[in-house]
């Protein structure tokens, strides 16, 4: 649970934010919606608009559907952003990488966490360096759930059963039919919808917050799931209902806007010192040239950073041939060695053979089993070995099958093997490449 706040808290307007179990609520959307109403990009021009705020998050903080991803709600809240959200990921990347993500210039007054669902991948432990690092920001946990997880059956415990989205084509719908169109169908209907619970996602949401004395915002819901989705729909994208719409966005950054205005307004000082932060207990060496481009590792000259012209400011090193990559470890203790590279159910890319120094040789499976979308390109992150402190070690690749593309390196992180948290196979995020 979060802090309890004066029971004085209120917000007007669309979005209105109230203390309910000591928990942050979204009230608002009464009104029912439909595309027409969208109203102008939010953007504010007070003393939230001037703090310095870093948001944790997966697909919608990052921006995902929207025409223009900086569009997103972390842009609409303060010109002082820095998004560290990306597409389709956990936080199992920001907890093992804090370090490198975040540095050791930045200084933030907000925090914002958006992840919930995958929040076992590492939520309590990102949290706890973020406040170890920053003692007196303002740690705020979203919870989005969207309609796309609502489930229906045609009678409460029938094993036939399914989403929105099915049960939109199953009615003749079209995938993006308009909000009316889902609206009058949703009155007609005569089945049983309800929404599952996902307790371990809320068991590991309610560690991060309450061991960083965090608050959290949630959309209440109505008290039946039908009324529920007519009130929320047009806060989610059109097709799937799963990612925010541009109203969506718009609704949850005034949200998140007032209560930081209200929380300023209780602790004034906190701004005053913001610049307040404690050295790192623990540092990372997460090198990952899919979100910057650079690799700061010699390597084979002919394997080029190849940017994905379909996926905005994400890069590759294309592995065209053996070669080797030069892994530097200029900490004080060995280091485990993780390499993240791209991975396909098809087999879209090769399997390479990796030899680091004088180890023996593995095999690193460019395929994946994972039950996601058929055109989907999992990023890999797998333990190589360790280079002891000080020395340079030299990993050698050689792809080992002819595919249709060549083995896609996506970066090298050095660890610490007694960390509390390391990498998960598949906990680097999933993308959609040609």
């Amino acid at each position: 649970m979060g802090i309890d706040l004066l029971s004085a808290i209120s917000v007007l307007l669309l979005c209105i934010s109230s203390l309910v179990q000591g928990r942050y609520q979204h009230n608002a959307p009464r009104r029912r919606l439909n595309e027409q109403n969208e109203r102008d990009l939010v953007h504010y021009h007070d003393e939230v608009s001037s703090l310095r705020i870093g948001v944790f998050g997966s697909s919608n903080s990052w921006g995902a559907k929207l025409d223009d991803r900086f569009a997103a709600y972390p842009y609409l809240i303060s010109q002082n952003v820095i998004n560290f959200a990306d597409y389709a990921a956990g936080p199992n990347y920001p907890a093992v990488c804090t370090y490198s993500m975040v540095g050791e210039e930045a200084t933030f007054d907000v925090i914002i966490f958006d992840y919930w669902l995958k929040d076992f991948e590492g939520l309590p432990t990102l949290a706890k360096r973020m406040r170890q690092r920053f003692p007196r920001a303002l740690f705020i946990f979203v919870k989005i759930w969207s309609p796309f997880l609502a489930r229906r059956q045609p009678t409460q415990g029938s094993s036939d059963e399914m989403d929105i989205f099915d049960w939109k084509l199953s009615k003749g719908l079209p995938r993006n039919a308009t909000f009316e169109a889902v609206k009058n169908k949703l009155l007609e209907d005569n089945g049983y919808w309800y929404f599952p619970d996902y307790q371990t996602a809320d068991k590991y949401f309610d560690e991060a917050e309450t061991s960083t004395y965090g608050y959290d915002f949630a959309f209440p819901k109505e008290d039946t799931v039908v009324k529920t989705l007519i009130d929320y729909l047009g806060y989610f994208e059109q097709s799937h209902h799963l990612h925010l719409s541009k109203l969506g966005h718009e609704a949850i950054a005034e949200t998140l806007h007032n209560i930081i205005k209200q929380y300023l307004e209780l602790h004034p000082t906190v701004v005053d010192n913001g610049d307040l932060k404690a050295p790192w207990e623990r540092k990372d060496a997460c090198h990952l040239w899919f979100t910057t481009g650079s690799c700061p590792f010699e390597h084979t000259t002919n394997w080029k950073m190849t940017e994905f012209p379909s996926l905005e400011s994400r890069w590759a090193l294309d592995v065209v041939n053996e070669g080797w990559i030069k892994i530097k470890n200029d900490s004080t203790k060995s280091q485990k060695v993780f390499i993240s590279y791209l991975a396909t159910k098809q087999g879209w890319y090769p399997n390479v053979e990796a030899t680091l120094g004088d180890d023996p040789s593995i095999e690193l499976t460019a395929t994946t089993e994972l039950q996601r979308h058929s055109l989907a390109h999992h990023t890999k992150t797998v333990d190589i070995g360790v280079v002891p402190p000080g020395e340079t070690k030299i990993l050698n690749l050689k792809p080992i099958q002819d595919t249709t593309l060549s083995f896609r390196l996506l970066g090298i992180s050095l660890l610490d093997p007694d960390s509390d948290i390391l990498p998960l196979e598949y906990g680097f995020g999933t993308y959609f490449i040609p």
